[in-house]
């Protein structure tokens, strides 16, 4: 068969204009209209990344401003449920932290997205910080967000939460100046009794701040994110990310404690059991404060191993957490149960099974000591069985009974209820997820114008009441009468065991 003349090939190409093709060629494809979300009117993207796109969005229902993470539709062929991220959410819609983004509401929508709706925070992110400070972020400014990122890592831990995505775009700063760990889409828990929808080896992270595990596809824990907060802190301070044979902070930024230098190095040791094993050990190792109280808690410090270069591994070497600083000698009695809890009660059923004095599921009172020392020091040991809310000691001062509590308002707050008629909120109290059947050692320091309460050894709360007038929520149901008892224990909907309580005279001490 003859072949056309090459002019008639030509001809099939008149009227096209190659600048145009190659320009149609090269254009995005056209932007999707996002899912619509049941409740929510989309207003505006804020961003894709890799696990979906961020909108602001308004709530219709109360007229406020969140965002709107929807996810990718394709994640369920990476091993990405949909189930996994609606019990994440509910997980991160239960805590509540000043240092983490909270989280309102997760949506399926019809499509098979999934969308997690959370609060706006419009002061942008660490990493915007970043770029306007090459050379690494002011000292203190840097510090104080690194302090604020652990303690919203802690909590996250606490509630049996892994981010493992932990970086500078993942951390927002709010209009307080304040940060904010965001982004848990990636999040899983690694609680023994947690569902498990990530398939063994899918690997999804940021290179530069992935843990080596991580990257590997092996398992992962907390230690995890700790390698990533110390590649993120070590950035903030140095503008430039830990890689290849990268120096100690101080080499390049004199003026970083040394304390500091070395939680970073610590954070950043290749073999997760060589790192810190907590948030809460990384806190103590970023101030390092003196180590003179009693010996609680140990971690183990492994041996420095040589960095290429010359730089080396610091490690921190024996470190301890606070304990409670009890004088020397100092001689402490024990409480002894009531021959008849249920009958001595206030409220609420006790008993005591093999020594262990046990509370039920309801709001739960009972009397210890009609009387206490001016000031005395008092310490237990319990575990909360079930539910969510509320551990308390009461005491009686001359202004009036009062109460400490951990997870108090089921919000994970704990110190003491209530201060000239105001309860706990984020600005007196400290932040500890407690979680069911852990044993806790708790220490409470009672004097006239002064609380401090420890927990597991860790200075948790230091509270001024001097002239203050205390009392008891009325969540608690109870009116201390004149004369009531002056120690009492309590657990508020949430069955505890006390396996013991003790206390020592601290007048004039």
């Amino acid at each position: 068969m003859p072949h056309d003349p090459p002019a008639t090939r030509t001809r099939a190409l008149a009227g096209l204009n190659p600048s145009a093709l190659v320009r149609l060629g090269m254009a995005a494809p056209a932007e999707e209209a996002p899912p619509a979300v049941p409740g929510y009117e989309i207003l505006e993207s804020l961003g894709r990344g890799g696990m979906g796109e961020v909108f602001r969005a308004r709530q219709e229902s109360l007229g406020r401003e969140v965002a709107v993470k929807i996810l990718r539709g394709d994640l369920p062929a990476a091993g990405w449920l949909p189930e996994r991220f609606e019990q994440e959410a509910r997980t991160m819609a239960a805590l509540r932290h000043p240092n983490v983004v909270t989280v309102h509401d997760c949506v399926r929508l019809g499509d098979g997205h999934v969308a997690i709706v959370m609060e706006f925070i419009t002061g942008g992110s660490l990493r915007t910080h970043l770029a306007a400070a090459p050379d690494g972020l002011p000292l203190a400014q840097a510090l104080r967000w690194a302090r604020e990122i652990a303690e919203g890592l802690r909590a996250a831990h606490g509630a049996g939460l892994v981010h493992r995505d932990v970086k500078p775009d993942n951390v927002l700063i709010d209009d307080t100046g304040t940060a904010r760990v965001s982004d848990f889409g990636m999040a899983f828990s690694p609680l023994p009794d947690a569902a498990r929808f990530t398939q063994t080896g899918t690997t999804a992270g940021t290179p530069g701040y992935m843990a080596p595990e991580h990257w590997r596809g092996g398992t992962v824990d907390a230690r995890a994110d700790i390698f990533s907060y110390g590649a993120t802190l070590y950035e903030m301070l140095t503008g430039r990310l830990p890689q290849g044979n990268f120096p100690p902070v101080r080499k390049l930024r004199p003026e970083v404690p040394e304390s500091v230098d070395r939680a970073i190095l610590a954070a950043l040791q290749p073999d997760a059991a060589a790192r810190p094993p907590d948030m809460t050990a990384v806190l103590c190792a970023l101030t390092e404060k003196p180590a003179f109280f009693t010996r609680r808690r140990v971690f183990a410090a492994g041996a420095a191993a040589a960095v290429a270069g010359g730089a080396g591994w610091w490690w921190l070497g024996q470190r301890k957490k606070q304990g409670d600083p009890s004088p020397a000698g100092a001689r402490w009695e024990t409480v002894a149960w009531p021959e008849n809890p249920a009958a001595s009660a206030i409220s609420g059923g006790w008993r005591v099974e093999n020594g262990v004095l046990l509370s039920d599921d309801r709001i739960c009172i009972l009397p210890l000591a009609q009387e206490l020392p001016a000031s005395c020091r008092l310490r237990l040991r319990f575990k909360r069985l079930a539910g969510n809310m509320s551990i308390g000691v009461f005491f009686r001062t001359p202004r009036g009974t009062a109460v400490c509590t951990l997870d108090g308002r089921g919000r994970h707050l704990g110190g003491v209820q209530s201060v000239n008629g105001e309860t706990l909120n984020p600005g007196n109290s400290f932040y500890e997820v407690l979680q069911n059947g852990r044993s806790y050692d708790w220490t409470i320091e009672l004097r006239p114008g002064r609380v401090r309460m420890w927990l597991d050894g860790v200075l948790r709360n230091d509270r001024d009441i001097s002239g203050a007038e205390l009392s008891v929520p009325d969540t608690w149901a109870w009116r201390p009468p004149p004369g009531s008892a002056a120690l009492l224990l309590g657990s508020w909907n949430s069955a505890a065991s006390f396996e013991w309580f003790e206390w020592f005279d601290e007048t004039g001490v």
